[in-house]
């Protein structure tokens, strides 16, 4: 885990987000990587700590990940991009029944995201 994703995890924490605890996502980590998980749907991004860590195993996996709460979501896609994931594209979402959600999309070679507000 490199120094931001470590940053990331205090920050969290400190603010009481809520992320995956320590155990969980080395459990978690440890079966893609043994089971070769390539696609991952993540519900429920926070500030995208665990997003990142799952993409950073191997430039094969691509995380799905969407997050409802506008705040986690400014804060994912900062965290995100000072990860050096840059190529970012709107979605609008048309949906009749919640025509508030926006999807935003983030494409590299690690990680693909989809994050709601």
């Amino acid at each position: 885990m490199n120094d931001d994703v470590k940053e990331i995890r205090k920050n969290a924490l400190d603010k009481n987000i809520p992320i995956m605890q320590d155990e969980g996502i080395e459990f978690l980590l440890n079966f893609i990587k043994s089971n070769n998980i390539e696609n991952i749907l993540e519900v429920g991004t926070a500030v995208g700590y665990s997003a990142i860590r799952m993409a950073s195993i191997s430039p094969l996996i691509k995380v799905t990940s969407i997050e409802r709460d506008s705040t986690r979501y400014m804060e994912a896609v900062k965290n995100i991009i000072n990860n050096d994931i840059h190529d970012i594209k709107d979605i609008p979402d048309d949906s009749p029944s919640n025509p508030s959600i926006k999807f935003i999309a983030f494409v590299t070679p690690t990680i693909h995201t989809i994050v709601t507000i």
